[in-house]
């Protein structure tokens, strides 16, 4: 019979780029690469950053984001 190979998985030992959680998510924006969690927030975080959206202001136009 034919024997099964040991893959190794892409996602074993990657740690999200924002919290440091484990990643399951692989996203490319203008040429950067990003591990991501699960986290919406960590997901919100990566755009900001990237331009796609405005960081959100608070009180006395301090950025919460």
């Amino acid at each position: 019979m034919f024997q099964k190979k040991n893959y190794k998985l892409y996602f074993d030992n990657k740690v999200c780029d924002i919290c440091g959680k484990k990643a399951i998510l692989f996203r490319l924006i203008k040429d950067k690469t990003y591990m991501l969690c699960d986290s919406k927030e960590c997901d919100f975080l990566t755009r900001i950053r990237n331009g796609w959206h405005e960081p959100i202001i608070g009180k006395k136009n301090e950025r919460i984001i």
